[in-house]
């Protein structure tokens, strides 16, 4: 009997990469304070029901994205790229089971487009990216994410999705960091936890 087939599934942030990306974007593209983001950010209503924490990202994202075109994501991610460390213990452990035919699929809550950019400059091979996506008419962004961002649960429910539709009869291994991917990496078949250059298993 045959060995069943494998999919990678790794978080990007502070997993594949050492870095938090959304602040050297943010940096990259706005001028106004962080301090006034969190200002605006709480003057918002949805705070209550979605925490500050992820209400100041939201508004980070409206700043970063309100009135941009993907072009200008796509060169604020080149012009950042040599910014970003990739954490190379994970991407050896990763690149264990991609050498050996296993898929990799990248979930991030950060921008997919942003992250494709990045993968491409650090020549990381990925087979799909499952990512927060930019909402939009004719091709300028809104500063609205389009389902919310790919983070926590939200996150574990559209890696699932994917499983489920393109990788149905795979073993899944996830790769993430705590207490972000516990969602994602409760439902695998295999996860490590990784923390800086250390990658332990997650059971």
């Amino acid at each position: 009997m045959s060995s069943p087939k494998t999919v990678v599934v790794a978080d990007f942030d502070e997993t594949l990469v050492h870095d938090n990306t959304l602040l050297p974007l943010y940096g990259k593209l706005v001028t106004t304070s962080l301090a006034w983001v969190a200002v605006k950010a709480l003057i918002r209503a949805e705070w209550l029901t979605i925490g500050p924490h992820r209400a100041i990202k939201a508004q980070m994202y409206r700043e970063i994205l309100g009135g941009r075109k993907e072009k200008e994501i796509c060169s604020a991610a080149t012009g950042l790229a040599s910014l970003v460390s990739v954490n190379f213990p994970a991407l050896a452990k990763i690149r264990e089971y991609t050498r050996q035919g296993a898929e990799f699929v990248v979930a991030t809550a950060s921008l997919e487009t942003f992250v494709r950019i990045l993968l491409e400059e650090k020549r990381i091979d990925v087979n799909r990216i499952i990512g927060t996506k930019a909402a939009g008419t004719n091709g300028v962004y809104n500063g609205e994410l389009s389902g919310g961002e790919c983070v926590g649960r939200l996150k574990a429910e559209r890696v699932r999705n994917v499983l489920k539709r393109h990788y149905e009869d795979y073993r899944a291994i996830a790769f993430g960091n705590l207490p972000a991917d516990r969602a994602m990496m409760e439902f695998a078949d295999c996860a490590f936890v990784v923390d800086g250059g250390r990658i332990v298993p997650f059971r």
